[in-house]
């Protein structure tokens, strides 16, 4: 996942399986912090999928976790924009799309045509690159192994003698 804070777009990928836990973590990563209640557009790109084990009960439970989401957030309208080209995916997605609509300001559109997917977000492209995150933790991720291993707990940079 990448976020554009600027533009209030998250993109996800899906390259491979779609495990339950995945679509967990992609709501909760996507939908769930305090900036996150500014996220006007999220595009999902299912066209690496190649299997999923997320059946109807586990759309039902993912509505349910966006119901607890969204209950009493004060959140803007989200466009989803989900790129399905293939079967199994343009699937996955229209069924997600049947619950997820019920619980909270999303508007979707399920497409088997990338262009279609973003003109629905009124982008012609994707940003190049995610914009470099504000927080302190991101600075830290970029850190060396060095440094992070000096300001672990515990660690530290080794003393000269003297000090």
């Amino acid at each position: 996942m990448e976020k554009f804070p600027a533009h209030g777009l998250a993109v996800i990928r899906c390259d491979g399986a779609l495990r339950r836990y995945d679509v967990f973590e992609c709501l909760e990563a996507t939908l769930s912090g305090p900036e996150d209640l500014q996220r006007r557009s999220v595009f999902l790109d299912l066209s690496g999928m190649t299997f999923t084990d997320v059946n109807f009960i586990d759309w039902v439970e993912v509505s349910q976790n966006l119901q607890d989401i969204n209950d009493g957030a004060d959140r803007a309208g989200v466009r989803i924009a989900i790129f399905a080209p293939g079967t199994l995916g343009f699937g996955v997605a229209r069924m997600c799309q049947q619950l997820m609509e019920l619980c909270g300001p999303y508007e979707f559109c399920v497409t088997r045509v990338r262009s279609v997917a973003l003109a629905f977000l009124d982008l012609n492209d994707l940003p190049a690159r995610p914009e470099p995150e504000a927080r302190i933790n991101a600075m830290l991720r970029r850190l060396t192994p060095v440094w992070r291993a000096a300001i672990a707990p515990g660690g530290g940079a080794p003393k000269s003698d003297g000090f």
